[in-house]
């Protein structure tokens, strides 16, 4: 689970370290993307975000009783593709 913690009244991610090996944690990988505040860090954590996505699509591709995962994760996509235009755009 990830944290937001208030570091002098600024919202900051807890620093935990999520392996994108394990595509099982794309749901928390796609969390800390969405709720990074650092800019710097931002296009990381997409990154590895859409990794561990796009790696748990491939895992479940032809099983049908992940029907409902397939639906959240494609979902997660669209997000992460939103969020590379604002950042791209933040960056300007």
């Amino acid at each position: 689970m990830c944290f937001v913690k208030s570091v002098r009244g600024q919202a900051t991610l807890d620093e935990k370290v999520v392996s994108p090996v394990n595509n099982k944690n794309w749901e928390e990988t796609y969390r800390l993307a969405v709720l990074e505040v650092d800019g710097q860090k931002m296009p990381e954590r997409i990154s590895t975000a859409r990794e561990a996505i796009t790696g748990r699509l491939r895992e479940i591709e032809g099983n049908s009783d992940h029907r409902e995962e397939r639906g959240r994760l494609e979902h997660a996509l669209r997000g992460l593709k939103l969020l590379t235009t604002e950042t791209e755009a933040w960056r300007q």
